[in-house]
């Protein structure tokens, strides 16, 4: 994929907090999002609003205290499964109660550390903000209309490529956010500070293992919409 950019910028480093548009090297159109009713991501040859084609350069967001209050909550309502297909006698509920208060309280406190980690990430953006962007850096993609992030799915496959995993707009974000700007071209290096006058590099999912993959354009239009591809993440060495 490519950022665009005048050509008089063209050795002007880009940069944490521009704001740029994605388009396809391959393939004809914008990397676009209507973002406020509906968050999936595709390609777009010819946007309505241009708006929906423009995204932030972020530097990568900590989600751990985000990880660990989903992850407690999670446990939590398989506990509650597990304690409901008990008998319910008056042990069992004065136990459920004591969870109750438990939980209620432990919360709390991953909230408290969520809030934190949020205030943590704003105000490390403000201190990166001005940055200069280089190959192989990992970074986050937010949607300028919608203030949504980039992100892949765990467990959602996309509509068309059903082979490939959907990517999609998220309020918050999460480590499948993570994109590492990886060089199309041999003559580019990891390290290397990369110029706003039109990038030449492919997107990846920066997770490992299964978090992992590379950006990938559907080879056919999302059905009933006219030139428009549908991204999503693949596991092999397809890209955009």
């Amino acid at each position: 994929m490519g950022g665009d950019a005048a050509d008089d910028q063209s050795n002007v480093p880009l940069r944490i907090g521009d704001y740029v548009t994605i388009r396809g090297v391959d393939i004809e159109g914008f990397l676009s999002a209507e973002g406020v009713l509906e968050s999936t991501v595709t390609v777009r040859q010819k946007p309505q609003f241009f708006d929906e084609c423009v995204w932030q350069i972020c530097h990568n967001y900590q989600y751990s205290a985000s990880s660990e209050l989903e992850d407690f909550e999670e446990s939590h309502k398989a506990r509650l499964l597990a304690e409901n297909a008990d008998d319910d006698d008056d042990e069992t509920r004065h136990e459920a109660a004591a969870s109750t208060r438990n939980y209620q309280k432990q919360v709390k406190s991953l909230e408290r550390g969520k809030r934190n980690e949020q205030k943590l990430n704003e105000n490390y953006m403000k201190t990166k903000a001005g940055s200069p962007v280089a190959f192989g850096d990992i970074i986050q993609l937010k949607h300028c209309k919608s203030q949504k992030f980039l992100t892949a799915s765990e467990t959602e496959v996309a509509n068309v490529e059903r082979e490939n995993l959907s990517i999609y707009l998220t309020p918050e974000g999460s480590n499948l956010s993570w994109l590492s700007l990886c060089p199309r071209k041999k003559i580019d290096r990891d390290g290397e500070i990369i110029k706003d006058g039109g990038a030449d590099l492919y997107l990846k999912l920066a997770g490992k293992g299964d978090k992992s993959g590379n950006v990938h354009v559907s080879e056919t239009n999302v059905p009933n919409t006219a030139a428009k591809e549908e991204i999503g993440r693949a596991s092999c060495r397809e890209r955009v």
